[in-house]
């Protein structure tokens, strides 16, 4: 009788397994969504205020152009992605906003020169912008009016960084700015260098580069995001005149890239300042890290991709494409986007830089990738903002957590049979 028992209770272990593993997809895209705090978007330039350039959302498992829309001159603006809509700008002078699925223009508005570099970030229901006339500008998310634009003194190719209610970037004039997301009245504003990076915003500091003419003045900058005033600062005859890309803040350091010749990949302390480590290649690097997993993903312009351990700067990976890389990386998962001057967008496997699959575009790459529900979102230098789509869709974790999970639920189940048919002592029931 006990073997018969036993026999149940054994094919029971089997069935649960079974069912375990049809759900457990679905339960780690539920898991996942519930640490992604931009869940079913890409709402701003590297996807959060820290600039961490990762979603727990998957990308395209193939290059599959699901749609493609074109505007009037190169895209180097990098796609924001929020609730159906897909927002861009384009160096013809409009913002446009399209239908995410389809590709559909929704609306579009037309600025007083380029968009250059500047990306839209999208929050409470509104998109926020610069263009080069000199203008940061607020437009409803939904039917592309204008709500208000803040004039500065020069170009602005920051992309915006909206936090708590306020609106940081910088421009060719030098200063950087906070102001009010919902009226445009100014915050603060503080004068750094002259071309101005987009800034990133994390523990109540905005971290920001510049381009320094004078090699005794500071070329990267740490601001109370409160008051503007000047926490740190690094001065450019030590680290470099220009910090061109956005850093990205992680665990109290501050990762960035600095363009010269060599270019550097430096790693600060984010409280001090202080240079935690260092990393030297032989080109600049214009392309901004991203970060997942203690592990730093970043381009450069002697063509490759780069992979370091972000605790202490280690080599780990590199992959070559065959251009400059001015694009930054986004992480999907365990999947890396990123596009290079050769006219490709390439997928790679973030664990040992292996190529996936790649798209080829008509133009360089400059705009940075866009990832959400198994859609990849990017522009283009031929004109074109391109939407790639696969199989994968939706959040998920990495495949060990599936084993892991299946391990535990065997364990417990196996313990508990034991328990069942173990031989009892007298007495015992």
């Amino acid at each position: 009788m006990k073997h018969v028992k036993l026999q149940r209770v054994l094919l029971s272990v089997l069935i649960l397994v079974i069912v375990t593993l049809m759900f457990l997809p679905v339960l780690t895209q539920v898991t996942s969504a519930s640490l992604d705090e931009n869940q079913g978007g890409w709402p701003m330039f590297r996807y959060d205020s820290r600039h961490t350039g990762y979603t727990a959302s998957s990308g395209p498992n193939t290059n599959n152009l699901l749609w493609k829309y074109q505007t009037g001159n190169a895209i180097s603006s990098s796609p924001a992605v929020a609730d159906g809509r897909v927002f861009v700008g384009s160096e013809d002078h409009f913002v446009y906003c399209m239908n995410s699925t389809t590709g559909d223009l929704l609306w579009k508005f037309e600025t007083e020169s380029q968009i250059q570099d500047s990306s839209p970030v999208v929050a409470d229901g509104k998109v926020y912008i610069g263009s080069y006339d000199n203008y940061l500008y607020c437009f409803d998310a939904a039917t592309g009016t204008l709500d208000w634009k803040y004039e500065t003194g020069g170009q602005v190719s920051s992309s915006p960084t909206v936090v708590d209610g306020k609106v940081y970037f910088g421009s060719a004039d030098g200063y950087v700015y906070c102001v009010n997301a919902a009226t445009g009245d100014s915050i603060w504003q503080t004068s750094t260098g002259s071309w101005m990076s987009s800034p990133t915003v994390a523990d109540g500091k905005v971290f920001i580069g510049c381009s320094q003419p004078q090699i005794y003045s500071p070329s990267f900058y740490c601001l109370d995001a409160e008051k503007g005033a000047i926490l740190w600062s690094v001065e450019a005859i030590k680290f470099g005149a220009s910090f061109i890309s956005a850093a990205t803040v992680v665990d109290g350091k501050v990762f960035v890239g600095q363009p010269g010749i060599p270019g550097w990949m430096y790693c600060f302390d984010e409280n001090t300042g202080n240079l935690t480590w260092s990393y030297q290649m032989e080109f600049p690097v214009f392309s901004s890290a991203a970060i997942v997993n203690g592990k730093l993903y970043f381009g450069a312009n002697d063509n490759h991709v780069y992979c370091l351990n972000a605790a202490d700067g280690h080599f780990i990976w590199r992959y070559q494409t065959d251009g400059p890389i001015y694009s930054s990386p986004a992480v999907a998962g365990d999947t890396l986007f990123i596009g290079s001057d050769d006219n490709y967008v390439y997928c790679l496997a973030a664990e040992n830089g292996t190529l996936l699959w790649k798209y080829q575009t008509e133009g360089v790459v400059h705009s940075s990738p866009a990832v959400v529900d198994g859609k990849l979102f990017v522009g283009s230098n031929d004109g074109y903002l391109y939407c790639i789509g696969g199989e994968g869709s939706g959040a998920q974790l990495p495949s060990y957590v599936l084993y892991v999970a299946v391990a535990a639920v065997v364990v417990v189940v196996l313990a508990g049979v034991y328990l069942y048919v173990r031989p009892k002592k007298k007495g015992q029931v």
